[in-house]
């Protein structure tokens, strides 16, 4: 007479599958493994789009030396910066330009002077400093700018 032993299949022995104890240590130790891929992953994701904005940012700011550089001696060069936070999509408001012009001091000493003109306007000898900030409104990237402006 043949007998059976309760629990057991018929078959093979040892093809019981997996316990729960072991499918719940096999996750652990995969939650272990993967938790911190995923934060590399997102590191390298966050500090990629931080070097994709500043790139925009120095792009735009290449543009608004070009413009500026390009232009006929002014009294003010903020509609060159304007227009270029404009070609990138950015609006006008994303830049701030101030204007400043050489004036020589007592014993040969330099001196930047508000505003971009003399009160006579532009001359031959006019020097002017122009700078430049943009804010780049989508990352927060912020850069600046010196042009300086002469005909001499």
């Amino acid at each position: 007479m043949k007998r059976f032993r309760r629990g057991r299949r018929h078959g093979a022995e040892g093809d019981g599958g997996f316990s729960y104890v072991e499918l719940v240590v096999a996750v652990v130790i995969l939650g272990i493994i993967v938790v911190p891929v995923f934060d590399v992953f997102t590191s390298v994701i966050a500090g990629s789009s931080k070097a994709t904005a500043d790139v925009e940012v120095d792009m735009v700011m290449q543009s608004v030396a070009d413009r500026v550089n390009r232009a006929a001696m002014s009294c003010d060069y903020t509609p060159y910066a304007e227009a270029a936070a404009e070609m990138a999509g950015w609006p006008g408001s994303a830049t701030t330009v101030s204007h400043m012009r050489y004036a020589a001091g007592a014993g040969g000493t330099v001196t930047w002077i508000a505003g971009a003109c003399p009160p006579g306007g532009v001359n031959v000898t006019l020097v002017q400093l122009v700078q430049v900030k943009m804010t780049d409104p989508d990352s927060g990237a912020v850069r600046t700018l010196q042009v300086v402006k002469s005909d001499v």
